[in-house]
């Protein structure tokens, strides 16, 4: 008899569903041909093609980030598998409930030579929230393998994080039919337990109830609903917020985009009495340094499991706190001092009208570019910012309540890999997205492109094509002699050129008129606009604005 591998796998989709799976992205291969047929089968699966396992398993990321609930890449057996790992480490990092499920050879191929055979369960084990390898299908194992898989789910819901299913199938991979008799049911998930009254919470109470000088930080992707922070933006807490912290789309009474500047010049020597960390690290260095230096009480707020964190040697650890819990707390808060809101209040417009001059007057360049992709949506409902420079762009230029619905980035471990692939995963879930990204990034998951004419995604990719990696022109190290290029890996590559053999209209912007149009013009489409800055200085660009700023 024939091994039962098409209706195992459409038990394994099935039970994947009924916890949340909505999108399955497919890599080409032969050994994972039952879980393409069992997609054929599920009706409310969309599923999608993709080439290359690395992007593909990036676009399944950005669908995961994107709505929420899991979203999984299926690979065939082999060095396929291992392509996955990038985006593992990305959604480990950032909480996101990717799944990876793997197409393995049987166990008597292992450890014999056999072809596109290699060690595959668990190998992922240290990046996931739950590692399960699932065994031969058997019609008598089908009912405790759901059991284990709903629970594996739970586990990648709950931390939230990666899940990784190692299937292996024996030949002949199709059977010619379902086995008799009534299919199992998808098992429910493992009840959960509710959380029992946190213990740090009085102290916590306490702090709040005693600050005068209050500051709120959230850092990327914090997960917070901003109004969760209305006690607090009644009591006049000031709110620093990274450009992709989620608060930034709204405005927010209080909220600032100027930390960068600020900590960086006026309010380097301030000192808070209280701060409230919301989320991972700040994005810019300035702000993290200042967190290190600061004696303030600090009660730091995750939804990942938190033991330590680099900006602090003490803290108040309300991680994985409920939302409830912590909105219920938060109205502990006291008003805080008048004196003290108005100081980051003043400094901030201050800033913000440096930033606006600046932008009418400076000469076309790098920074003045990237403004202005941060500060004109037009129709781009979403922007998504590429590591390493662009984000830090973003995180200077991007305004409260300036239009976008999101701001999107990888944070969590801040690699430049899968930047496509992880837009258009984000577009197939939210509409038309801006992406600005350099062009060290942008070749690095130039293959994802390809995917682009049979997705769904509405992407404009705006790429700053400066010569290479140039955020370490702004490191000590790039004063070696000789060590520039061994750093910045220049590419003269012609990318309107890639964009075109992939199908994608591009368009070459030389100057800040055009950019402006193309910025506002209505989409008719994806589409590539190469920024050209020749000779620019882009490092050189920002600490010339920085020190403007700081020195008012």
């Amino acid at each position: 008899m024939s091994p039962p591998n098409r209706w195992w796998a459409r038990l394994l989709l099935r039970q994947l569903i009924s916890g949340g799976l909505r999108h399955l992205i497919i890599c080409p291969g032969n050994r994972d041909v039952p879980f393409m047929a069992a997609a054929i089968d599920c009706s409310d699966l969309q599923v999608h093609s993709h080439l290359d396992e690395r992007s593909a398993a990036f676009r399944a990321l950005g669908l995961a980030k994107a709505t929420g609930q899991p979203a999984a890449v299926v690979t065939t057996s082999g060095s396929a598998v291992a392509n996955c790992l990038p985006a593992l480490c990305e959604a480990h990092a950032s909480g996101i409930p990717l799944i990876l499920i793997s197409a393995d050879r049987p166990p008597h191929l292992q450890d014999c030579g056999a072809p596109q055979t290699m060690a595959q369960a668990h190998i992922f084990k240290p990046f996931c929230a739950a590692s399960c390898d699932l065994g031969l299908p058997a019609i008598d194992r089908a009912p405790a393998m759901l059991v284990t898989l709903a629970q594996a789910l739970h586990q990648a819901l709950e931390r939230p994080g990666p899940l990784h299913l190692n299937q292996p199938f024996d030949e002949p991979l199709m059977e010619s039919q379902d086995p008799p008799g009534p299919a199992p049911s998808p098992q429910p998930p493992p009840t959960r337990e509710p959380m029992e009254n946190h213990p740090l919470l009085d102290r916590a109470r306490q702090a709040l109830a005693g600050a005068r000088r209050g500051l709120v930080v959230c850092g990327p992707h914090a997960g917070v609903d901003p109004q969760l922070l209305a006690p607090l933006i009644a009591a006049g807490w000031p709110i620093l917020s990274d450009a992709c912290s989620g608060l930034r789309p709204h405005a927010l009474p209080g909220q600032m985009s100027s930390a960068d500047f600020l900590l960086a010049g006026p309010a380097k020597s301030w000192e808070a009495d209280l701060i409230l960390r919301l989320g991972p690290a700040p994005l810019a260095r300035p702000c993290w340094e200042w967190l290190q230096r600061s004696p303030a009480t600090i009660l730091r707020w995750d939804r990942l499991p938190v033991t330590a964190d680099f900006c602090h040697r003490e803290f108040i650890n309300l991680a994985m706190l409920p939302s409830p819990q912590l909105a219920s707390l938060l109205t502990a808060a006291a008003p805080v001092d008048g004196d003290w809101r108005e100081r980051w209040l003043k400094h901030d417009d201050q800033a913000q009208r440096l930033l606006a001059d600046w932008r009418e007057s400076t000469e076309w360049g790098e920074c003045l570019a990237a403004c202005l992709a941060c500060q004109l949506p037009g129709p781009w409902a979403h922007l998504a910012l590429a590591n390493s420079l662009s984000v830090r762009h973003g995180n200077s230029f991007v305004l409260p309540g300036s239009g976008w619905q999101g701001v999107w980035a990888s944070r969590g471990v801040n690699g430049i890999d899968g930047t496509i692939g992880t837009a258009i995963g984000l577009s197939e879930a939210l509409g038309p997205l801006r992406l600005l990204i350099g062009d060290l990034a942008l070749l690095h998951d130039a293959p994802a492109l390809a995917a682009l004419r049979q997705s769904a995604a509405c992407l404009q990719i705006v790429v700053l094509d400066n010569g290479g990696g140039r955020i370490f022109d702004t490191l000590p190290s790039a004063r070696i002699p000789g060590i520039g290029p061994l750093l910045r890996s220049p590419q003269q590559l012609d990318f309107a050129g890639l964009a075109r053999a992939f199908g994608l209209p591009a368009t070459v912007i030389t100057h800040r008129e055009l950019l402006r149009q193309e910025l506002e013009k209505p989409i008719h489409g994806s589409e590539m606009l190469v920024l050209d800055f020749a000779g620019a200085d882009p490092s050189g660009e920002l600490a010339a604005l920085r020190s403007r700023i700081a020195g008012g």
